[in-house]
């Protein structure tokens, strides 16, 4: 698993798509990746305004056969754990940077959200069961906040956010392969409240109506991705994904549109 900062409304999922070089580390040796596109997509979950964003990473790594998969990025760390079979563990520690009123892109900043507030980060850990059938591979991941979280002055407590999906990875030559994920994630009271609530005292602030959101699904995502290794160590990939709210998140005041595409181009170079 690849984590990476989540610029604009996209999600860790379907950033994975971006280096998917790393994933293919030999085994024994350490691995370093340096990662960094452009993305176009909502500027935030539900904004029917698009805006560009930059996606930066770095990551180190280490691969082998007795211990696993230990991977460290710029804001999470994994370890996948060294399985015989179609069977798979990862232990996850991510970060939910949350989300700011203002919102700054490149081609500006977003103020649809003024007087909501900012939604302070918290980290994260969790879990994700996988079993591979070749081509394809389904999975379900969990990923809890280590703390309580407060915003528009409640209590949201320990947000919780679980995904289930399948993805594949499709070689069409000797340099150019496919990646497509479908997934859909359900997400606690917490979570839904932070991202998509509207407390009263927000409500006074804004001209949002107050949404009290409870826990279920709150979206379906499809996205698919192209890789192409340049070189041994240089990798192009290039994607496109469509994410449709459901459930109490699409009924939400700060929701201007329930479906919403994004669009990215990237570039790595591991070793």
């Amino acid at each position: 698993m690849i984590i990476l900062k989540k610029p604009l409304a996209i999600s860790t999922s379907v950033l994975l798509l971006l280096l998917p070089v790393v994933s293919h580390a030999q085994d024994g040796e350490v691995f370093f990746t340096l990662g960094g596109g452009v993305a176009y997509a909502p500027a935030y979950e539900g904004a029917k305004k698009y805006r560009p964003a930059a996606i930066v990473d770095i990551g180190l790594g280490y691969s082998h056969a007795n211990w696993g998969r230990v991977a460290l990025w710029d804001d999470g760390l994994s370890w996948a754990l060294p399985l015989d079979g179609p069977f798979g563990v990862e232990l996850l520690l991510d970060y939910d940077p949350g989300r700011d009123e203002v919102i700054d892109t490149l081609n500006g900043r977003d103020k649809t959200l003024m007087g909501m507030g900012d939604l302070g980060g918290a980290l994260q850990v969790g879990v994700e069961l996988s079993y591979q059938l070749d081509p394809f591979r389904t999975y379900v991941r969990a990923l809890q906040a280590t703390k309580k979280r407060h915003y528009g002055g409640e209590d949201l407590g320990r947000t919780l956010l679980a995904e289930l999906g399948v993805d594949t990875l499709t070689p069409l030559n000797d340099r150019l392969s496919l990646q497509t994920n479908l997934y859909t994630t359900w997400a606690n009271s917490g979570y839904q409240r932070g991202y998509f609530g509207v407390t009263p005292a927000q409500a006074q602030r804004t001209a949002f109506s107050t949404w009290r959101p409870g826990s279920g699904f709150k979206d379906v995502t499809f996205a698919a991705a192209l890789n192409y290794e340049w070189t041994q160590n240089i990798a192009l990939q290039a994607g496109v994904g469509v994410t449709a709210l459901v459930g109490d998140a699409a009924k939400s005041p700060i929701v201007e549109k329930k479906v919403a595409g994004l669009s990215f181009v990237s570039a790595s170079y591991s070793f």
